[in-house]
């Protein structure tokens, strides 16, 4: 099975601010799990890291099944991943058949299949009995015959405790790659990757996620949830996350998940200019205007910043747009 091969480092640039703090923007998004593959890239990366641990130790036929919306940043890079490792892949989608977007698209040339989910089913997808009955009655239309356990269900996000390990790896590269750096800043939808890093980052950095939607408080008893549980397996560096410092600010959640107001648009490409990267509309804009008016308000002052730039940039695209470049490549 094809591997997994990771840099030691996070691609990253020192961005210049008249404020009293350092700041360093590390670029996940030039992190591909596979070179030939660019898809696949991002915090996903790392937070699928351990399914493909999993894959390479198994003999037995499986499908991979997921949960997300029609821009899911989580399904593309699990679609280009099932391609990769010739794996079948069943994504939930939230809509109707008639939504198909960039995003979608290129999953399906990936050979994913797609079923479309009414919101009133998909608002249940944190419930796990209800996740695995849904992807249950889906893969019996898309995969008859298939048992269910030859089914692995991986929550919306790719958010769940298996996904941890991954993270703490991606922990290990940040700090190679800024030994310095005392806050992070990162944006937050599911909460896994946020909590993935409170786990394995030590106790005295500070983690701070800039939400993209507007349910802080169902994100934030997820995290504690993550971290209650790893805190319970006994090990001592994890035990101590609970209590170490990490905060939710949902200042720019603005007018909901995927959703910008006029002036936040406005603002994306002076941002941009700014941070010398592009940025997607969904989580790094969000991530960099609360960043922006963190510095402005003196908020860091002293410290040495660290921004996550965690991918997503395949959601700047339109639905006007033709086949994305990273089909084209594959």
């Amino acid at each position: 099975m094809t591997q997994i091969r990771l840099p030691e480092g996070v691609p990253g640039n020192t961005v210049a601010t008249s404020h009293a703090a350092s700041l360093t923007l590390l670029r996940l998004d030039r992190i591909s799990a596979f070179p030939e593959n660019p898809a696949c890239s991002g915090n996903k990366v790392f937070k699928l890291l351990p399914l493909v641990e999993r894959l390479a130790g198994s003999k037995t036929p499986v499908c991979l099944i997921s949960v997300g919306g029609p821009w899911s940043n989580h399904l593309h890079a699990l679609a280009a991943l099932g391609r990769q490792l010739s794996v079948p892949v069943l994504g939930l989608v939230r809509g109707e058949p008639e939504l198909w977007t960039p995003t979608l698209k290129d999953c399906r040339h990936w050979g994913m299949a797609i079923q479309f989910v009414r919101r009133e089913q998909f608002r249940r997808r944190y419930e796990p009995d209800a996740l695995r009955e849904m992807a249950a009655r889906a893969a019996a239309i898309h995969f008859p015959g298939l048992p269910r356990k030859a089914q692995i269900v991986i929550p919306e996000g790719g958010s769940e405790q298996q996904a941890m390990s991954g993270l703490a790896l991606l922990a290990e590269r940040i700090r190679h790659s800024v030994p310095a750096m005392d806050s992070l800043v990162l944006p937050v939808g599911s909460g896994g990757t946020l909590a993935g890093l409170r786990l394995a980052l030590p106790a005295q950095v500070r983690v701070e996620g800039v939400m993209a939607a507007r349910d802080t408080e169902r994100v934030r008893q997820r995290v504690s949830d993550w971290l209650v549980s790893a805190g319970s397996t006994g090990d001592r560096l994890k035990a101590t996350a609970p209590a170490a410092p990490w905060t939710l600010n949902d200042s720019q959640a603005g007018p909901g998940f995927g959703k910008l107001s006029a002036a936040q648009r406005l603002r994306q490409p002076q941002l941009e200019s700014w941070l010398g990267t592009p940025l997607d509309p969904v989580y790094t804009l969000k991530m960099s205007l609360a960043l922006e008016a963190g510095l402005r308000a003196g908020r860091y002052a002293g410290r040495h910043v660290v921004a996550l730039h965690t991918g997503g940039l395949q959601g700047r695209r339109d639905l006007q747009d033709g086949p994305s470049e990273v089909v084209s490549r594959l």
